[in-house]
Order: structure tokens, then C-alpha cells, then sequence
């Protein structure tokens, strides 16, 4: 697998990018920056597509708006996916992404805000997903395998708070619409309660329904007098602070790169999102929503998964599930457009964590055995090795380590330790340390056990569980670990990561 993270940007904008620049680089990627002057003036679309294509990059990222960093023009929209797709390539292959804007200012707030995302740390609004735009026709009673609202919801499961925040239509018609109102909560509800959610905290925000440049056309109430929307000017007006969501924009329109800031790449510029997926032209809705039911399932399966590989994997299954329907459905693949950087993982609460205070944590013996304990809080077990527990305790109080982790319990296939929901840096005297490649690592089945390795060297082994080996893969390249560390081996008393 490739660890090459390719950029294509203006030459005035390179400035700009170094925060992201040294993020990947961080996590071990090979980044590579091209001029976009490189390819002439106007840019030539094709020789963009065939040096991506030959580069073969992880990601991809496109830097600057439609008039400096253009999309690849097809018939009828333009598309920042089909850089990445052969001749032959009916969906994605390649996770892409674009930082719409010239301004070299406003990249660099964008990147910025990108670098430090996942090391911001969690809160309880990482648990929430707003569900918003049309309300779906049905109520759970005679719920359908078509109905749009319940198979998202099937989809999320109980992973996650659901926020309903649906039109209030007060002409909608149907036999099962009064039902329907009331189970999706719709009675008495404005815009003002969405934008309410979302100053709040989201982690992701599904809208469903009519779009346009500049709007999301069914939003909060409607009947004989009043017809509201959300737009341009409502993205100006919310105060997320840091909690960033990632938006589903499941609508036509909202994904297009204009002349002037469109919908989608308001969210971004703005700094009101972390990410934002859309279509660039018109688009079906039963398409948009089993796209949407498809990258749910990725969320909920495919636990530290980046956004990129979400959305790329998200169509393939789509692809798999329904197939050619014909260039007026296969076109949304290549119409879809991603406003962030692919890299990017979603912060959420379903990684193991324990927090606990290093300042309170000793040694204790209890009848010649030895663990360390925090408060009320056993950490760890040494059983009669006095002396790598107190090494223990001194990597534990040397880089303040405030949080356990683990993959799988109760016998963990995987423990770590953050500093604040990040890696522990530097090395510590006498440390028994591994260097290890993140951008090289890969996850293999070797003699019918998971394991994780880098080049020819076993790091970690899984036995029979992949999703525990993958889930590990994901949180070694999230935290950009360059060390596995050890006391006390061949059977560790402690191990740990770090960079």
C-alpha cells in the first residue's frame, strides 16, 4: 500500500500548508508537493489525471478554488474524483480531497484546524448525529427498506445519540405521516433548533433533501406562510467552536466550486466543519441516501477509519450493492466531492480510553505482589517483579501519561498509553524500543493469525481477530507511533507507544 500523501497547489499557497505538510509527515507519510503551474496555464486536466494515476498516492489533495485548481471537466459537471480513476474505473479508487480557496490566509487557518483535529480530544457531543432535512415518510410501524430516515438509522444502530431535526411540513401528506411526525419529532421545530444542535456538538451532520449553491432547501418550518432554508448566511451564524463536524450533504448542488463561496466550501472556509461531502450537479435521491446508509455502516464498522477511505469504500460497497444503473446514477460518483483532507480520522468516544491522574500513581505490594494503582484505579499487575513495575512507574511519571487504552477486553490485544489524546514523544533513558514505519505498516494474514507488519518485521499478532488488527492499524497511523516500547521481555510487563 502506497504512504505517498500527493498535494497539487499553487505555487503562492505552499506557504500555507506546512502545519498539514508536517502532520503527514508526522504520521509517516511521503508528502509530495506539485505546483499546479506545472501543468500549464490554463492547467492541462489530463496531464494532472496521468501523473496522479501515476504516482498512485494514498491521498490525494487538491489545493486552491475552481479557477486556479480545477476540477476534471466530464460531461455536464467537473470532478475532483476522477483524477484518481482510469478509462476503466467506474467508481473511485483513490481517497481525494480539495481546500477550496486562494486565499493564502484562509489555507492556513484550514490546515491548521485540520493538523490539530484529532489531537483535540473527545467530549460527549462526539456521541451525537443530527439527522436533518426531509422528514422521512414513514413512522418505524411501517418502515420500508426505502424509507431513507429508518435505514440510516439502522445503519447508525445504537453507536450514536441521534439528534432528529427534520422539516416541519405541515402540508406533507400520507397515510402514515401523522405517526411519522410524531416519532420523528417534528412538532413545533424551526431552523433555530437546528442551528441550536448544532452549536451544541456533532459529530456528523446527514442533511437529506433539496439543494442549491448557496442552501439547504428543506429546513425547519414550512406551511402557507413561512418557507425557511439554510444557507450561506445561517453558516455565518454558528459558533461550533471547536467541536467540528463532518457534513453529509446528501443534496444537488451543495458539493459545486464557483466563482463565488458556495455551500459546501463555506462550511470549510468558515471554519464551521472539519469536512463536507456533496455532489457537484444534480443528483437522485435514492442514489444520495444509500450513499449516505453506506458511509454510516463504514462508521460504525470500520472503527478510526479515515474519512477518505470511508467515502471511497462507501461507494464501492454501494457499487457492489446496486451496480450500473446507467450514466444518469453513475454519474454522482464521479460528481461527489470531498471539501477537507482524506487523512482526516473522526473523533469519537468508542476507542477504550481510562483516564486517570499520573501524579497519584505509586507502587504498591500487596503480599510480595507488585501492581501500580491511581487513586482507586489498578493500572497494572507485575506479579513478584518489584523492579519493572517501578520502571513502569517511571515511563508513566516521566511522560505524564494520563490515559490507558486498549484494544479489545478483557484480554487486550493491544494497550497504549496518551498524553492528553496524544502520543507520548522522546525517548526515555534505557528504553527496550522498536522503530516502526506508520505510513509502511500493513495488516497481513500470515499461518492463520492477523498480524501487523512492517516490511518483514512481525509487530503485532492478533490470532483470529481482523478487526482488532485493523482497528490497531488505524490508531498506530492515527497517533503517528514511531516506537513500540517494552518492560521486561520477551513477556512485556508493560508496553507502550510513542513518537
Amino acid at each position: 500500500m502506497s504512504n505517498i500523501y500527493e498535494i497539487i497547489c499553487p505555487e503562492d499557497l505552499q506557504n500555507s500548508i506546512q502545519s498539514l505538510v508536517t502532520k503527514k509527515t508526522s504520521k509517516g507519510y511521503s508528502v509530495h508537493i506539485k505546483v499546479v503551474e506545472d501543468f500549464g496555464n490554463p492547467p492541462d486536466h489530463e496531464a494532472i489525471r496521468n501523473f496522479i494515476l501515476q504516482r498512485n498516492p494514498r491521498y490525494y489533495l487538491l489545493v486552491g478554488d475552481y479557477d486556479r485548481m480545477p476540477s476534471y471537466p466530464l460531461s455536464g459537471h467537473s470532478s475532483d474524483a476522477y483524477y484518481g480513476m482510469t478509462d476503466i474505473d467506474k467508481i473511485p479508487q483513490i481517497p481525494f480531497g480539495r481546500l477550496s480557496s486562494n486565499d493564502p490566509t484562509i489555507i492556513e487557518e484550514i490546515c491548521n484546524r485540520l493538523a490539530n483535529y484529532e489531537s483535540g480530544g473527545n467530549g460527549n457531543w462526539t456521541k451525537n448525529v443530527i439527522l436533518t432535512g426531509w422528514l422521512p415518510r414513514n413512522s418505524q410501524q411501517f418502515a420500508t427498506q426505502s424509507d431513507a430516515g429508518w435505514e440510516c438509522v439502522e445503519a447508525i444502530g445504537n453507536h450514536f445519540n441521534i439528534i432528529k431535526r427534520f422539516e416541519n411540513n405541515e402540508s406533507a401528506s400520507g397515510e402514515h405521516i401523522p405517526l411519522a411526525r410524531t416519532e420523528w419529532e417534528v412538532e413545533n421545530t424551526s431552523k433555530a433548533d437546528l442551528i441550536d444542535a448544532i452549536n451544541s456538538g456533532a459529530l456528523i451532520i446527514r442533511y437529506l433533501g433539496h439543494g442549491t449553491t448557496g442552501s439547504w432547501e428543506n429546513i425547519g418550518k414550512k406551511d402557507t406562510n413561512i418557507d425557511e432554508k439554510f444557507n450561506k448566511d445561517d453558516i455565518d451564524t454558528l459558533r461550533v467552536g471547536n467541536k467540528h463536524p463532518f457534513v453529509i450533504s446528501a443534496a444537488c448542488l451543495t458539493g459545486s466550486i464557483t466563482p463565488e463561496i458556495a455551500f459546501g466550501e463555506k462550511w470549510l472556509v468558515d471554519g464551521k466543519a472539519i469536512g463536507v461531502f456533496a455532489a457537484d450537479v444534480n443528483t437522485r435521491t435514492y442514489w444520495n441516501d444509500r450513499i449516505t446508509q453506506e458511509i454510516f455502516k463504514h462508521v460504525v464498522r470500520k472503527r478510526n477509519i479515515t474519512i477518505g477511505e470511508m467515502l471511497v469504500r462507501a461507494m464501492q460497497s454501494h457499487f457492489e450493492r446496486h451496480g450500473d444503473r446507467g450514466s444518469e446514477y453513475m454519474k454522482a460518483y464521479t460528481a461527489y466531492r470531498y471539501f477537507g483532507d482524506p487523512d482526516t480520522v473522526l473523533l469519537d468516544l468508542r476507542e477504550d480510553k481510562i483516564s486517570f491522574n499520573p501524579t497519584s500513581a505509586v507502587v504498591k505490594g500487596i503480599f510480595g505482589r507488585w501492581m501500580i494503582v491511581a487513586g482507586s484505579m489498578r493500572l497494572l499487575y507485575f506479579g513478584t517483579n518489584r523492579n519493572e513495575a517501578a520502571a513502569a512507574l517511571n515511563v508513566i511519571k516521566h511522560y505524564n501519561l494520563n490515559q490507558q487504552c486498549f484494544v479489545g477486553r478483557p484480554r487486550a490485544s493491544m494497550e497504549y498509553y496518551l498524553v492528553n489524546g496524544v502520543s507520548p514523544q522522546g525517548p526515555i533513558a534505557g528504553e527496550d524500543s522498536i522503530p516502526i514505519n506508520p505510513g509502511n505498516i500493513e495488516v497481513q494474514r500470515i499461518n492463520n493469525s492477523w498480524k501487523i507488519v512492517d516490511g518483514r518485521m512481525w509487530l503485532l499478532d492478533f490470532g483470529d481477530s481482523e478487526a482488532e488488527a485493523r482497528t490497531s492499524y488505524e490508531i498506530i497511523r492515527k497517533y503517528g507511533f514511531r516506537y513500540i516500547c517494552f518492560i521486561g521481555r520477551p513477556y512485556p510487563s508493560m508496553t507502550y507507544f510513542r513518537k
